[in-house]
């Protein structure tokens, strides 16, 4: 507990520091790797329930690191590596907490470094078996460096029989950890657009999948959501669920 003690005239200070391995509400998933962890009935919960007077509160579970409901003081460390190619731009870290008085006075990442790269090709979208080959051959791996995971996207409309055949060829002169053949459908639609025509959809999108299609609708498609903008999320759908109880 956070409180001066006085027994016997000797003053104690006291440091709380909290842990769970849960979901807590508005925290940012991966797309392939994680799961929402269902708790009595609610796959989140929330911040609310963690104690008032905890200097800091350190969450397992999810893989990105990132603060909850805004606090500086309720963070996920996150996965010191990627657990899967969804997170192949995370930037895992393991956290410096400095105290004072017992008060939480920083946090500071340290950055781990990444010891096997990660490759999708291609890195955005989906190929042809022709265009997917091409640039296998043109991909060039540093001999130097440890043997990076390599994972391709075949475009789900590929009907060539052969395309296994035609892609050990095109990587025969690379060494890499093959990770599979991801087959992606290029006319497949975010949640967000397949739940505007159907109201049964609409009541699975989250504000999170909201936030993140008008962010790359109409500021930058490619970048992901900037901490602070969905920390303020995340803060707002906090205090409107405490309203409503």
């Amino acid at each position: 507990m956070n409180k001066l003690v006085q027994p016997s005239s000797v003053m104690v200070l006291y440091t709380l520091i909290c842990m769970g391995h849960l979901h807590a509400k508005g925290g940012d998933i991966s797309q392939d790797s994680e799961r929402n962890l269902c708790i009595g009935g609610f796959d989140s919960v929330s911040a609310s329930i963690f104690p008032s007077d905890a200097n800091y509160v350190a969450l397992g579970h999810l893989h990105k690191a990132q603060m909850v409901a805004g606090s500086e003081a309720i963070r996920y460390c996150g996965t010191p590596m990627p657990m899967s190619f969804a997170e192949k731009n995370y930037k895992h870290q393991a956290l410096v907490l400095t105290f004072s008085n017992s008060q939480l006075e920083s946090v500071k990442p340290l950055y781990i470094p990444r010891y096997k790269e990660l490759i999708q090709v291609p890195a955005k979208g989906a190929l042809m078996i022709d265009a997917l080959c091409e640039e296998l051959k043109a991909l060039q791996i540093d001999a130097a460096s440890p043997t990076p995971f390599l994972r391709l996207r075949m475009d789900a409309k590929e009907t060539d029989s052969q395309f296994r055949a035609k892609i050990d060829e095109a990587m025969k002169h690379l060494d890499v950890h093959f990770c599979g053949i991801e087959r992606v459908s290029t006319s497949e639609q975010s949640p967000v657009e397949s739940a505007m025509f159907d109201i049964e959809q609409a009541k699975e999108v989250t504000v999170r999948q909201l936030l993140e299609f008008a962010y790359h609708s109409q500021i930058d498609s490619e970048a992901e959501i900037p901490e602070q903008l969905g920390s303020l999320l995340e803060q707002l759908v906090m205090e409107l669920d405490e309203n409503e109880q």
